[in-house]
């Protein structure tokens, strides 16, 4: 290779010629007259601009004004110890007309875990999530790890089934951009649907 003489090989092809060759570890500067003649040559350039964008940590506390939304609202926030109070709408369980009841035997699982099954069962009659049934219905628990920690869960597939689902149609990505174009602020908001009373006559399913 020449100085002030560089080439791009592709496809054992020569495509493009440099002329001037700059070393990348070397800067070269030039001022603003300079610039204007070369530009009104019809000279055409770039402008690139590479910066390192900081990751943010695991896991940083939250602000001043975060945590005095918290404080205020502390009611919302805490950890529930009981069933929400009755209101005009409640959950409900539409079944199909005949369906079976499901009543499906235990899963399998360590002894280790059977410790906390019970340990989380017995937390939850304490605080009147569940309560102690003879239903016919019967679906079996096991441990799943959760993202927001927890673990138990209800294999509900064999009640699903039979039940009468509630389907409406998602609405379409392009109205959402149509509407959120200027949005700058978003938020997850995760509901606990398994804190929801059953009362009524679909109270046996669950």
């Amino acid at each position: 290779m020449k100085k002030h003489l560089s080439s791009i090989t592709k496809d054992s092809k020569k495509q493009v010629l440099f002329n001037d060759y700059i070393q990348p570890d070397q800067h070269y500067q030039i001022d603003a007259d300079k610039l204007e003649k070369l530009i009104s040559k019809g000279v055409m350039g770039y402008v690139l601009q590479i910066r390192l964008i900081p990751q943010p940590s695991a896991q940083q506390p939250p602000g001043a004004d975060v945590t005095d939304i918290l404080d205020k609202f502390a009611e919302v926030f805490k950890e529930p110890t009981d069933l929400p109070p009755k209101r005009t709408c409640d959950q409900a369980i539409p079944l199909k007309e005949g369906s079976v009841p499901p009543n499906i035997r235990p899963y399998r699982m360590p002894h280790h875990q059977k410790d906390e099954v019970e340990k989380l069962v017995k937390q939850m009659l304490d605080q009147s999530i569940i309560q102690v049934s003879e239903s016919l219905y019967s679906s079996p628990r096991l441990l799943v790890r959760k993202k927001d920690s927890s673990c138990f869960c209800v294999d509900y597939r064999f009640l699903n089934d039979q039940t009468i689902k509630h389907k409406f149609p998602i609405p379409l990505i392009e109205d959402f951009f149509d509407v959120l174009h200027a949005a700058k602020y978003f938020f997850q908001f995760g509901s606990q649907i398994w804190l929801s009373p059953n009362r009524g006559k679909n109270r046996r399913c669950s």
